[in-house]
Formats: structure tokens, C-alpha cells, sequence
């Protein structure tokens, strides 16, 4: 009897501690909510249970795990392999009652079907695949290739977005967009895989059997192969076959990269004329950032951090190949990419002064050479109007007081309260200022870098800063104007002169060509007289003893010409 119980204790002893003891307790790391495909009720983990499968009972080296079914009583023995931190994968014996743990894990065939769980609430993870490129794909019917499909990978890493060309003679494609946020990947072996969660637009959250999808992916010489499993499991092998099959090729790049042109990296930063985006141009000069604005939170920022603020980068620009060159335009070839969309732009970029650039940007296309093609640009493309970040103020490029008809053109009479309320606010300027022999507006009269409007006979005045101006045309000019010399909004004022009248269209836009709209109006100004000889004492700061000689100079010529009959009348610069 002694005996016997001392060859007891030592088989005992000669087994795992788990198996000795009774004790069986799956990693903490794996509890939680799991899914896999066909249970349709999904699965739990504790570290007692395994939902679908029952409590485990005995654990045999470390990743052979024995349940007990609680419906039928029999048992089960798993292999079963973390191979990420979001994906279990197992193979299982068949459910038997009377058999020894060791014959039951042993009973597990290698031609038993391989089972994926996938974790339901799974952080994401940055993809293997990096880049933005061009693809073909195959679902069994043959090979999509014309036209090409594209594929980018997401600003944040973790995501990739496949956008699917149908090709009219191959069954079984069709376009669509899809997106595919990534979980996890490992290797095995020699094979690369990633699981990541489908997503498309009539997708719902909840239905885990068509979002979770295993990939096998290649790198080769141009980009990679890859192969996706066609439901929610992971019974691939390699790169070449699968559910559907891509070759994926990496977006063409120029083998030597261009630059923007000189004049234009004169200024590393760029603004549009509504202050909504910036253009930030690399030490390089070959890329060009297109950064916008997520909210204002600029409050107790200094002026420089207040321009940049709350940005957000939207776009880049990078310089593939110069199009077209002259002395103060460039048309080039971009390699665009925005988020989760890339391709190829072109862009025109045309020197309007020395702190002024007029942009163009075409439509995005997935081929370098067609870019640049008629239909694809200047095809209703408007151009944007860019100022240098910091656009200081310059002298206005015309002198004299001026008065506001009601008449915008002749034989067309309108109130003056409906020219739209914008930063240069005219909308306040009354009756009464049209009726009086008050001037509406005096430019560089107060200040030589300053237009003013003046209400009610100068009892209230709207000045504005004068930062650049340039000729559009025949007696025609464009001037940028801001509220304040701080401010960063800007909007263009458009001057025609016609003798003793000044035509001024509004506009937000800076656009010469476009039609008058609610963001612009034409407002007539006829000449009121020259600024007094106060206001440019003032305006230029000068001298008492100055003063004296220039209001005699001013009396000595308003006698000669009062003599002759001329009247005075402002150069238009």
C-alpha cells in the first residue's frame, strides 16, 4: 500500500504544476470580448472560461488548454497561440467523455481547420503597408488593371484606404472605396500577415463578420503582393492566393526632385487673402504644406503665434517635374497627398509682385503624365490669390478725398445699404453722406498707407491698411486691404479711373474675372479734392516750418490755376 502511494506521488511530481494541482488559468492578457466567425453570439474570455467552449479544467505545457463543455459534459482539448495582442489562434479536438487529457490533446489532427479570434474592442495599429500607391486586383475572374485602383495609407499610420476601379470587361469588379483600419500584424515563418477591419460606406459597426479581414502581403521590387482572406478567418498562406489578390505598385516618383521656383522661396510662408489657409514651403523649396484652420483659441497668443494657431496640415505638395518655365511663372507636376488620398496635380504658380503669388491647383489624377492635361486643368479651376505671412503696409497707391454715389453704374441707382458688410464695412456710410459736400473717402490723407471712410461728415471713420497693389489693366488696379495692420484677413479692392470718378469693386475673392456676386459689389466714387494740407502734414509727419511752406506753396498754386482755369486733380500713381 506504501508503495503504491509513493509511485503515485512521484508521477505526480513529474507532471505541470497546473496538472498537479487542478489548477487551469488562461493569461489575463486574453480576457475580454472576442470574435469569431460563425458565433454569432461572440466570444468571452475569463480567466476561468472560454465562453463557446467551457471551462477549462486541466492546462498541458503552456498552450494546450482542456475545457469541459457545460451542455454535454464531454471534453475538449485547444492548442491555442497568441500570435498578437489582438489575434488567438487555435486548433481543437473533438469533444469526447472517455479518454485521458494526454490522448485527448494528442488526438488534435494537422488537417483540423485553423480558428482565428479576433479582439472586438481592438486599439489599432500602424500598417505594414506604408505609402500611397496604384493597384490591380483579381477576384477569381481575372485581373482589373485598366483602369488602375489606388491605395494610400492614412496621416495617422493605421489605416489604409483602397479605392476600387471597375474594368467593364472582368467579372466580378466594380468601384467602390473602402477603408481598412489595421489591428495587428506578426510574421510566421517566412509569411508577413495583418488584420485590419473593413469599413465602407453602407458598413455597420456591429457585423464583425464582414468588417474583420486577414491579409498575407509580399514586398517586391515596385511595392508588394498581397492576398485577403474573404471572410473572418485567417486560412491564408501566401501572398498570391487568396479570396482577392492585388499587386500593388508604388505611386511613380521622379528620380531626381524639383524645386519651387527662386521668387517664390523669397518667402518660406504663405496666407490667402480670407486668412482660412496657409502655404508652408520646406528648407528644400520642393514641398509645399497646405495647413487650414481647425477654430480660433488664438486668444493671449502673441501676432506671430496667432497666425499659426490651430492649424492643421491638409496637403502637401511635392515638386515631380517642372512643366512649364518662364520669368514669373512656373506650371510643374506634384506628387499630392492629403490625408488618405494621394495622386498627381499640376500646379501653376504666377508672380503678381514681390510678396503676392496667384495659385492654381488642377484635379487629382492617379498618372504623373496626364496631370497637366487641358481637361484636367484650367477646367473651371479658379485661381487662389496668396500674400507672404507677414505683409506689412505700404503706401496706398492713390491720393485724394472722394465721394460715394447711390449710382453704381449710369442709369442704375442703388442704396449704398446694399453693398454687403464685410471687413471694409460701407454698408454704414448713409443718406446723408451721399447727399452732404462731406467726401465719403479719403485715401493717404490721415496716413500715407491708410484709405479711409468717413460717416456723417467725419463724426465716425473706417480705416484701412493698404499692403500691396498692382496693375490688372488699363487704367485699372487691385489693391489688398486689411482692417487693421495686424489683421490677417485681407480682401481686394479693384480701382478703375475715369477722369474725376473711381470705379471700386469689392471682393474676397481678388478674382479681376469674376462676375459681381454677394461677396463683392462695385460701388462709384467721384473726385471731392485733394487731402487738406493738414492731413498730409499729418500723414507724412511734417515739420511746423514745413507746413507753413507747403500751405503757401498750395495758396501760390491755387491762384495760378484759379487764374487759368485748371482744375486740380490727384496723379493716379
Amino acid at each position: 500500500m506504501r508503495g503504491t502511494s509513493l509511485l503515485w506521488v512521484l508521477f505526480l511530481a513529474r507532471l505541470p504544476t497546473e496538472f498537479a494541482s487542478g489548477v487551469c488559468e488562461l493569461p489575463p492578457s486574453w480576457v475580454g470580448n472576442w470574435f469569431e466567425s460563425g458565433v454569432r453570439e461572440g466570444v468571452n474570455i475569463t480567466l476561468l472560461e472560454l465562453s463557446h467552449k467551457g471551462t477549462c479544467i486541466r492546462s498541458r505545457q503552456q498552450n494546450q488548454f482542456i475545457f469541459k463543455d457545460r451542455h454535454e459534459g464531454c471534453y475538449r482539448c485547444l492548442s491555442m497561440y497568441e500570435k498578437h495582442a489582438n489575434i488567438l489562434q487555435y486548433k481543437e479536438s473533438r469533444c469526447v467523455a472517455d479518454r485521458t487529457h494526454r490522448q485527448i490533446c494528442h488526438s488534435i489532427s494537422v488537417d483540423e481547420p485553423l480558428k482565428t479570434l479576433f479582439r472586438v474592442r481592438s486599439a489599432p495599429e500602424l500598417c505594414p503597408i506604408t505609402g500611397h500607391f496604384t493597384f490591380s486586383y483579381s477576384r477569381g475572374h481575372g485581373e482589373c488593371g485598366y483602369p488602375l485602383s489606388s491605395l494610400s495609407q492614412c496621416r495617422n499610420g493605421s489605416s489604409l484606404v483602397f479605392r476600387y476601379q471597375a474594368c467593364p470587361d472582368i467579372k466580378g469588379s466594380e468601384s467602390g472605396i473602402e477603408w481598412a483600419h489595421c489591428v495587428a500584424s506578426w510574421r510566421e515563418g517566412s509569411t508577413d500577415y495583418f488584420v485590419a477591419r473593413l469599413e465602407h460606406p453602407l458598413s455597420s459597426s456591429w457585423d464583425h463578420e464582414s468588417s474583420f479581414r486577414c491579409f498575407v502581403y509580399k514586398k517586391n521590387y515596385s511595392g508588394f503582393l498581397v492576398s485577403m482572406s474573404g471572410g473572418a478567418e485567417c486560412n491564408l498562406y501566401t501572398a498570391t492566393e487568396g479570396h482577392t489578390t492585388f499587386k500593388i505598385k508604388k505611386l511613380e516618383e521622379s528620380e531626381t526632385r524639383c524645386e519651387y521656383p527662386t521668387w517664390f522661396r523669397n518667402h518660406r510662408r504663405y496666407m490667402s487673402i480670407d486668412a482660412a489657409h496657409q502655404y508652408h514651403l520646406n528648407h528644400k523649396g520642393t514641398i509645399l504644406s497646405l495647413r487650414g484652420k481647425e477654430e480660433d483659441g488664438s486668444e493671449g497668443l502673441t501676432q506671430e503665434n496667432k497666425l499659426t494657431a490651430g492649424l492643421e496640415e491638409i496637403k502637401n505638395l511635392e515638386c515631380s517635374k517642372i512643366y512649364e518655365n518662364s520669368e514669373n511663372s512656373t506650371k510643374m507636376v506634384v506628387l499630392s497627398t492629403m490625408d488618405c488620398e494621394s495622386g498627381f496635380q499640376c500646379v501653376q504658380l504666377e508672380k503678381v509682385s514681390e510678396n503676392v503669388v496667384r495659385l492654381q491647383v488642377g484635379r487629382l489624377t492617379h498618372t504623373k503624365d496626364e496631370a497637366c492635361h487641358p481637361q484636367l486643368f484650367f477646367n473651371n479651376i479658379h485661381p487662389i490669390l496668396l500674400t507672404s505671412l507677414h505683409l506689412s503696409s505700404q503706401v496706398c497707391p492713390l491720393s485724394g478725398q472722394y465721394k460715394i454715389r447711390s449710382d453704381l453704374s449710369p442709369g442704375a441707382a442703388v442704396s449704398i445699404s446694399s453693398v454687403p458688410k464685410m471687413d471694409l464695412d460701407i454698408s454704414s456710410v448713409s443718406e446723408v453722406d451721399m447727399n452732404t459736400k462731406c467726401p465719403s473717402l479719403l485715401s493717404s490723407c490721415t496716413n500715407t498707407h491708410t484709405l479711409t471712410f468717413s460717416h456723417n461728415c467725419g463724426k465716425s471713420v473706417q480705416d484701412y491698411n493698404c499692403h500691396d497693389s498692382w496693375e490688372t489693366g488699363l487704367n485699372q488696379k487691385m489693391l489688398i486691404l486689411s482692417q487693421s495692420a495686424l489683421s490677417a484677413k485681407k480682401f481686394c479692392i479693384i480701382v478703375n479711373k475715369t477722369k474725376d470718378d473711381l470705379s471700386l469693386v469689392v471682393r474676397t475673392t481678388c478674382d479681376t474675372e469674376a462676375e459681381t456676386t454677394g461677396d463683392s459689389k462695385k460701388i462709384a466714387t467721384t473726385y471731392h479734392g485733394d487731402c487738406s494740407p493738414t492731413a498730409l502734414a499729418t500723414a507724412n509727419g511734417i515739420s511746423s516750418w514745413q507746413l507753413s511752406s507747403v500751405l503757401l506753396d498750395l495758396i501760390l498754386m491755387h491762384v495760378f490755376q484759379s487764374l487759368r482755369g485748371v482744375n486740380m486733380d490727384p496723379d493716379f500713381i
